[in-house]
């Protein structure tokens, strides 16, 4: 296992359960336009929620110049030429917090519901897994159950909840649920379902 975060080299190809073809690489600075794309066309609520105006470009300029493997690690994935789904692992490299990584997902609408948000979670699941890092910890708003469900269906659990922890771009405040999982004991869950399987099963090198 490396301790060390080094940029991943990958390329990989999954399947979606309506019979598309994605591609799931990291994140490279050539890919600014791309992703900005992809944030543009998801709606304007869904935009406000995040933590960062990401329709700015310099806002994804930012995130280029400080692409560093030892604080994290961005996929994206991409459907003929297009990103359809951005996933990003987060760590400490120094300090009290060094052995957990925060993970965050964002899947184009279109896209899910196909098991595309199950595909990038469990590639950051992976990479976790090799950087030898212990605890993953994901902060969603109390309103985004989908993505609380999905996240419960593998083992997840709410450790805390924050009120009013959370304000959005258009100045609304949120509580927020801090939910957590074990890396090893994550990866041993998801490796002994059978939908893991099927969607290992789909993907290709």
């Amino acid at each position: 296992m490396m301790s060390d975060m080094v940029m991943p080299r990958f390329l990989k190809v999954a399947t979606l359960r309506g019979g598309e073809r994605v591609v799931i690489r990291p994140f490279e600075p050539n890919d600014k336009e791309k992703l900005l794309d992809f944030f543009r066309r998801l709606p304007a609520e869904e935009r406000a929620s995040m933590r960062e105006d990401v329709t700015d470009p310099a806002v994804i300029d930012k995130w280029i110049r400080n692409i560093d493997p030892g604080r994290g690690v961005s996929i994206i994935a991409e459907v003929e030429d297009r990103v359809v789904g951005d996933g990003t692992l987060y760590k400490w490299p120094h300090g009290w917090h060094r052995h957990i990584c925060e993970i965050r997902l964002v899947v184009d609408g279109a896209h899910r519901k196909q098991g595309l948000g199950t595909i990038i979670l469990t590639e950051l699941f992976s990479l976790a897994l090799q950087f030898d890092l212990d605890k993953i910890v994901a902060a969603v708003m109390k309103e985004q159950t989908v993505e609380i469900a999905m996240l419960e269906r593998m083992g997840f659990r709410k450790e805390a909840e924050f009120k009013d922890h959370i304000m959005d771009l258009a100045g609304r405040k949120h509580d927020m649920v801090i939910l957590t999982h074990y890396v090893a004991v994550l990866w041993e869950h998801l490796h002994d379902s059978e939908d893991f399987q099927v969607r290992l099963n789909q993907m290709e090198d």
